[in-house]
Formats: C-alpha cells, sequence, structure tokens
C-alpha cells in the first residue's frame, strides 16, 4: 500500500495500482477535467455526481477538490471496497459509497468473471 494524490487528498491505493503509470505516460489523464467539473457544478448546483467504478475514491477525490457537490460512489470489489472505505475518512461526508456492482438487464445471464490487475479491475467473459 502507498499513498498518492488524488486532486486535494492523499489516498491510500494498492502498490501496484496503474495510476502512477498511467501519469507518468500522460500527466493530465484525469487531471484536467476540473474545469468541467467546476462548470457543472456551477450550472448544477444540486445535481449528484455518480461515479460507477468508484475504484479507491479516485475520481470521487477529484469531484470533490473542484465542486462542492455531493459524490456518489458505487464500487463492488472486495479488494478496492477496503481502499475506498479507508480512504472515505479523508474524502468526508460529501462522498457516499455504496457496496454494489452495475449490470445491466443484458449482461445478468452472461458468464462474467471479475478480473483484478495492475491495481484496477473489469468484468471479463468467462471461459465456460
Amino acid at each position: 500500500m502507498r499513498r498518492y494524490p488524488f486532486g486535494k487528498f492523499l489516498l491510500q491505493i494498492p502498490d501496484d495500482h496503474k495510476i502512477v503509470d498511467i501519469h507518468r505516460e500522460a500527466a493530465f489523464y484525469d487531471r484536467a477535467y476540473g474545469l468541467i467539473v467546476e462548470e457543472i457544478s456551477r450550472k448544477s448546483p444540486d445535481a449528484t455526481f455518480l461515479d460507477i467504478g468508484g475504484n479507491v475514491g479516485d475520481t470521487a477525490a477529484f469531484f470533490a477538490t473542484y465542486a462542492p457537490n455531493p459524490i456518489l460512489s458505487l464500487e463492488g470489489s472486495p479488494e478496492f471496497l477496503g481502499y475506498f472505505r479507508s480512504n472515505q475518512r479523508t474524502l468526508g461526508d460529501q462522498v457516499r459509497l455504496i457496496d454494489k456492482f452495475v449490470l445491466t438487464d443484458a449482461l445478468r445471464n452472461a458468464s462474467l468473471s471479475y478480473v483484478t490487475e495492475a491495481g484496477t479491475g473489469f468484468l471479463a467473459a468467462s471461459e465456460t
């Protein structure tokens, strides 16, 4: 585990989280949308931001850096939930975490498995 900056927050992330390499290759990868978040907040001050696939809380941290709006984050991976829950103390009451995967009806009956690699996760078609 290590600490890594996301906006104005210093969050805990897995040692192998790919965001470190992404930022090394593309410094503004997720850092450039602060102005967009500010503008959305200004135009819709009562809106709630929805973060599907909250990972460790990194996107919520950026949104909370640039806007005072509530943020609802959904994360279903037990591995990332632990990090997000730990980071929630840093993020504060602005961010609400829900332990849930989001599936469409089309995917509900598919044979899927959750794959974790390089500090992130995704659903993949199972071989069976």
